[in-house]
């Protein structure tokens, strides 16, 4: 992984800005070729961004995360309960489940992934990007549940890189690192 590229294929359920800043970042630094990015979102209005520049778009969150072996969680914070509700009992297993919606907290996703797969370890990483993501100066707080393995804290840095810096903090000060 020292080449600077990610070999697994990433999932962005939300298709929206913060999910659309960190993919043009992927595919701009070459990290990520852009026919291994997969997005959902509900609705089509944002598969125009996503087919233009070569990534897979489709309506159905289900098909995004089956394809995936990261797979963002990109919806607004409000959504993700229900968005998730519609994988359960899929199995997706030795997936590496990130988190880019605010104020859900590491046990609220365990709660709502662990229906999603057979195994009971989900590796889990709750983010903060905050806005200057989308002109790449910003920084992103990041907390890795206890599941997630080294190369998975290599493999999260290197997906914000293009982006941001990835700053590794306790989960007890996302709240005043997005602020």
């Amino acid at each position: 992984r020292m080449s600077g590229q990610i070999e697994e294929t990433i999932g962005f359920v939300g298709g929206g800005a913060m999910a659309q800043a960190i993919a043009e970042g992927l595919i701009s630094s070459g990290i990520v070729p852009p026919n291994r990015i997969n997005a959902s979102a509900l609705t089509e209005r944002t598969k125009e961004w996503w087919t233009s520049r070569g990534m897979n778009f489709s309506t159905c969150n289900e098909e995004c995360a089956a394809n995936s072996q990261v797979v963002l969680i990109a919806v607004k914070p409000h959504l993700y309960s229900g968005a998730l509700r519609l994988l359960e009992g899929k199995g997706y297993n030795g997936k590496l489940w990130v988190s880019i919606m605010a104020g859900v907290t590491l046990a609220d996703l365990n709660a709502a992934i662990i229906p999603l797969q057979s195994e009971t370890n989900c590796r889990i990483v709750r983010t903060i990007p905050n806005t200057p993501c989308k002109v790449k100066k910003g920084s992103v707080g990041v907390t890795y549940n206890d599941n997630c393995s080294e190369a998975d804290k290599k493999l999260v840095s290197l997906l914000f890189s293009s982006v941001s810096r990835a700053i590794e903090i306790p989960e007890r000060l996302q709240n005043a690192f997005a602020a």
